[in-house]
């Protein structure tokens, strides 16, 4: 898969919406960024859509409401095998929409650190749409200032363990990039990225984030390209996350296919990575990790992780806002 299309799809579902979050109650109340994400990883539409209209009415004035209604939008268009980019482009208005009204909150003086948040991954979830349709110059342009938004944020509040999900991406994909051209785009962008402290930050935030750890167990599950033997780490993640999301079912074939991977990449005699035993960051879910991962006999054939790794069709899109 290109990896400019794993870059939209690691930001999506909410991968932007980082916030602090101030106890475990106002994390879980029904109309909270936490809830509202729990809904979209478990592929939950009408329960979205459904929490983000009560969020508006209780708080009209959210610095993240906007994005919230951005990713309600991408949602629909990757819940199918397909990437319905007319769908995808249209969650420019909102996302766009966000990035000025964080703007002027800051300018105004504002100093709240969601607010920060909001701006610095609306600016790098526009960069990656722009990515994903070939607008370069406007993708490195937004992704800049997201990247240099989020590093400021973290230097003045290292506490904001969500922001690790934002600056996990941009380090593991900039890292990615094996295009030539890519590259030199990203140089002169004075954009740079590190592989290994991508995915160290990604678990840093699907262990400690409040708001975003499933978004971050996703991404490491669905997005990071890792050989076989490698994602055996991964299993007992895997097993989390379909404990946690039954609807989204892919988590639960994600859940029986690494097992198969690690035997697989055992019999051809590699050394296997044993699970790193990460616990997902968990504030609303009642279900908690407990059991070991599926057996090998509960296994999907191999032919299932074949199709699974396989990069989805895209839609053709038509010219739009994109051009403007």
């Amino acid at each position: 898969m290109p990896v400019y299309q794993s870059l939209i799809r690691g930001l999506c579902l909410g991968a932007a919406l980082m916030f602090i979050a101030g106890n475990a109650a106002a994390v879980c109340e029904p109309d909270s960024p936490r809830s509202i994400i729990d809904s979209m990883i478990n592929l939950d539409v009408s329960d979205t859509d459904s929490k983000i209209r009560q969020l508006e009415m209780t708080h009209p004035n959210h610095p993240i409401l906007d994005f919230l209604k951005a990713m309600a939008i991408l949602n629909r268009a990757y819940t199918t095998e397909t990437i319905d980019r007319s769908v995808e482009e249209q969650a420019l208005v909102p996302l766009i929409e966000t990035v000025k009204k964080a703007r002027a909150r800051i300018q105004s003086g504002d100093n709240d650190p969601q607010v920060q948040l909001a701006l610095g991954l609306s600016q790098a979830f526009v960069g990656s749409i722009y990515f994903a349709h070939e607008k370069s110059l406007k993708a490195y342009k937004y992704a800049s200032a997201g990247h240099t938004t989020l590093e400021n944020l973290v230097a003045e509040h290292p506490e904001v363990e969500d922001a690790y999900l934002g600056l996990g991406l941009f380090n593991y994909y900039l890292g990615s990039i094996e295009s030539k051209g890519m590259k030199w785009g990203a140089k002169m962008m004075g954009l740079s990225g590190d592989r290994e402290l991508g995915l160290s930050y990604l678990e840093q935030a699907a262990q400690n984030a409040p708001i975003v750890a499933p978004v971050a167990a996703r991404v490491l599950l669905m997005e990071v390209d890792l050989p076989d033997e490698e994602m055996c780490k991964y299993a007992g993640l895997a097993a989390q996350m379909r404990d946690n999301y039954p609807m989204n079912r892919i988590f639960s074939l994600i859940a029986r296919i690494i097992p198969l991977q690690c035997r697989l990449a055992e019999s051809d005699g590699l050394p296997v990575y044993p699970d790193n035993g990460m616990q997902l960051s968990n504030p609303c879910l009642e279900t908690t990790y407990t059991s070991a991962p599926t057996t090998l006999e509960e296994q999907m054939p191999a032919a299932t992780a074949t199709v699974i790794q396989q990069a989805p069709v895209v839609v053709q899109e038509t010219p739009s806002i994109l051009d403007y």
